[in-house]
Order: structure tokens, then C-alpha cells, then sequence
């Protein structure tokens, strides 16, 4: 028996040919075909060799390395995307939406360059007795551009006095209560000073549109004030975080915040200066030795020399002209700011 089983092992060593057969190497249990073709049976590769611990080490040093060189690389793009490129704005437009865009373009346009126009040659010389369609016509842009002109000083002076107002505590407590005293002293207070200096330098435009800058300012400057403070604080203290200073922090914060209030506060200065410019057109009751032809042509002149000589065609129209003229911006100015105005509130 024992010859039998020394037979067997030299047979399994040499083959029955007596060749040498190779030791099988251990059969690997994921099944890798380069250890394991068939059971029994070796495909002549050497085995798979586990990487060491210093290998490891360097493989995952690596790794990391390319991996910190990927983030710098992203955050190096993206900090030059953020400071040498501006946001492209890209939205669905139909065709009535370009046509509307390009409507208020010209119509903006043509209100500068009349207004430009205007005031280069004024027509102010007016006979209430003699006054045709086309007078009240030229009353109505007269009027409108005062308006407008006072509005737009108005809107450049309130926000940056709102902004320095509410710039530090220190400032608050001392410019804040004389912004109330100012603004609760009447404008026709003051009016006849402003009419004297004025007509000293014979600019009668200047002094009504002066006067309906005064009344306009105060409803922008305490509108933009109460929006500065309702600004919440977590909106304050991510820009800290992310260093949005100055100018960016103006534009991206600050502006979209307060532009709620500065609608609402146009549309009670523009309500303030319709009261006001009536008075700021009839000019000679406040000229010294004054007479009706040195008033300003614009409705509001027309209402007070028609009421005063009788016209009441001229009254009527002028005061119609007025009440269409404030129906229109109404509609197509207020009503879709005030529709705007929803979306940019905190609350």
C-alpha cells in the first residue's frame, strides 16, 4: 500500500509522460481569469500581487493631489467668471414684447430730445383770450416736462440722501430730524425767495421746475429710507461674508431692495408735484410789479388766468387735458410699476 501511494504522488508530479507538472497555484474565488481558466488547469501568468503599504500611500497621495488641482483649477474659473464677465441675461421674448421694448426706447427718445428742444427754445408767451387746441396741446408738454425734469433731479439727489442718511447711526440721529423739519416746512413758503432769485437771472423755467423739485424730493427720500431699513439682516451679513462691497453691493443688493419704494415714492412725488405745479406756472403773482404775460405756458396757468378771465372753454379744457394726461400715466406708467413692485419685496 505503501508503494501504491508513492506511485500516485510521482505521478501527479511528473505526469504519466514523466514530464514535470507545475504546482497549481490556489484557485482565487472571484473567479479571475488569469489565475483560473478551468479547474485544475493554470493559464501560465504569474499571479496578481497586492500592492504594499507604501505603494498605497503614494496611489493615495496622488489621487489627492489631482484632486486639490481640479478644485483650484474650478475656483479659479469661476472667481474669473464672477469679476471679468457680467451675467448674460436670457429670457423668452414674443414679438409684442420687442415692439413694446422698442416703443419705449423711441418714446424715451423723443422725450429727451423735445425736452432738450424745449428748453433751449421755450414757448412760454401765451393770450388767454386767443388760445386754440394747439396751445393746450403745447400746455399739456410744457407741463409734462417740468414734471419730468423735476422728477429726474428729484430721483438723483433723494437716493444718495437717503443712502448717506442711513450710512452709520451717527448720521441717522443728526440728518434724519432735519429731513423732517425741512420737509414739513410748505413749499409756497419759500416760493416767493426762490421766484426773486430766479427772475434776477430771467430763468422763470428754473424756478417752477425748483419748485416742484422741492415737492417731489421728500416723498423719495423717506420712501428709499424705509426701504434701506427693512432690508433683513441675513441678506446684510452674506454680503459681509462674501466681501460684496461698494459699488457690486449697490447694484446687487441695495437697488433691488429699495426699487419697491422709490415706485411707491415717485408715485406720491408725482402726485405732490401736480398740486404744486399749478402754482409754480402763475409766476407774476409773486414777481414784484408782476403781470399775467410773464407766467409759463402749461395747464396749470391756463387753469388759473381761464378761471380768472372767464374762459371757461379754456378752463374745461385744460382741465380735461390734465385728468387724460394723469389717467394715461396712471395706466400705462404706475399700474405696471406698481404690478413690478410685487416682485422685489423681502415680505
Amino acid at each position: 500500500m505503501g508503494s501504491d501511494a508513492h506511485e500516485n504522488q510521482a505521478a501527479e508530479k511528473f505526469g504519466k509522460d514523466g514530464e514535470a507538472v507545475a504546482d497549481e497555484p490556489p484557485r482565487d474565488n472571484a473567479g479571475d481569469g488569469h489565475r483560473c481558466l478551468e479547474y485544475g488547469k493554470y493559464d501560465g501568468r504569474p499571479p496578481r500581487r497586492h500592492p504594499t503599504q507604501t505603494e498605497r500611500d503614494g496611489d493615495r497621495k496622488r489621487a489627492e493631489s489631482e484632486w486639490d488641482d481640479e478644485c483650484r483649477d474650478a475656483n479659479e474659473q469661476i472667481v474669473r467668471v464672477r469679476v471679468h464677465h457680467r451675467p448674460i441675461l436670457s429670457y423668452r421674448a414674443t414679438l409684442a414684447h420687442r415692439l413694446a421694448s422698442v416703443g419705449v426706447a423711441v418714446a424715451l427718445a423723443v422725450i429727451v430730445t423735445v425736452l432738450m428742444l424745449h428748453f433751449v427754445n421755450p414757448r412760454n408767451s401765451f393770450d388767454i383770450n386767443r388760445i386754440s387746441a394747439a396751445d393746450v396741446i403745447a400746455a399739456m408738454a410744457n407741463t409734462f416736462f417740468r414734471m419730468f425734469a423735476a422728477y429726474v433731479v428729484s430721483l438723483l439727489v433723494s437716493i444718495p440722501l437717503a443712502l448717506l442718511i442711513v450710512s452709520t447711526p451717527l448720521m441717522q440721529r443728526i440728518l434724519l430730524p432735519i429731513a423732517d423739519v425741512l420737509q414739513s416746512v410748505p413749499v409756497l413758503a419759500f416760493f416767493p425767495v426762490v421766484v426773486v432769485f430766479f427772475a434776477a437771472y430771467h430763468n422763470f423755467e428754473l424756478a417752477a421746475i425748483f419748485v416742484i423739485f422741492v415737492a417731489m424730493v421728500w416723498n423719495i427720500v423717506f420712501e428709499v429710507i424705509g426701504g434701506l431699513q427693512t432690508i433683513p439682516d441675513d441678506i446684510k451679513s452674506a454680503a459681509i461674508v462674501f466681501n460684496v462691497t461698494g459699488w457690486r453691493k449697490f447694484w446687487y443688493i441695495t437697488l433691488p431692495a429699495i426699487l419697491p419704494w422709490i415706485i411707491l415714492g415717485s408715485l406720491l412725488a408725482w402726485a405732490q408735484g401736480w398740486t404744486i405745479v399749478i402754482v409754480a406756472e402763475v409766476l407774476h403773482t409773486y414777481i414784484p410789479n408782476g403781470n399775467p404775460s410773464q407766467d409759463l405756458l402749461g395747464l396749470g396757468s391756463l387753469l388759473v388766468d381761464a378761471n380768472a378771465q372767464g374762459r371757461t372753454s379754456v378752463f374745461v379744457a385744460a382741465l380735461a387735458t390734465m385728468m387724460l394726461l394723469v389717467a394715461f400715466m396712471n395706466l400705462f406708467v404706475w399700474q405696471p410699476l406698481l404690478r413690478l413692485f410685487q416682485r422685489f419685496r423681502f415680505d
